[in-house]
């Protein structure tokens, strides 16, 4: 399993950045990818900018590349419902 977690602002990445062994730093497109462990879970975490293309761009990128079996998206991540607050999780089934 490979997990990918994209945060659209530093600030939704610094935290896990600083919880990870990261093991490889690369640039694609313009975005840093930090290859490493996380819990003993193989990560890459990066951080995509704001907006529905930089998100799609990160998310190709992270499929094609680094081969993810699973994605979070950290953040915001388009949670606009009232009903959400923060810290609240939104697990998506399709």
């Amino acid at each position: 399993m490979k997990v990918g977690i994209i945060g659209a602002m530093q600030e939704e990445i610094e935290q896990m950045k600083a919880e990870m062994d990261i093991q490889l730093e690369s640039n694609k497109a313009g975005v840093t990818f930090y290859e490493g462990l996380m819990l003993e879970h193989d990560i890459v975490l990066c951080k995509s900018g704001v907006g529905k293309v930089n998100a799609a761009l990160t998310t190709q990128i992270l499929i094609d590349t680094y081969k993810i079996t699973h994605l979070i998206f950290t953040g915001v991540a388009g949670g606009l419902l009232e009903a959400l607050n923060v810290g609240d999780i939104v697990v998506s089934t399709s």
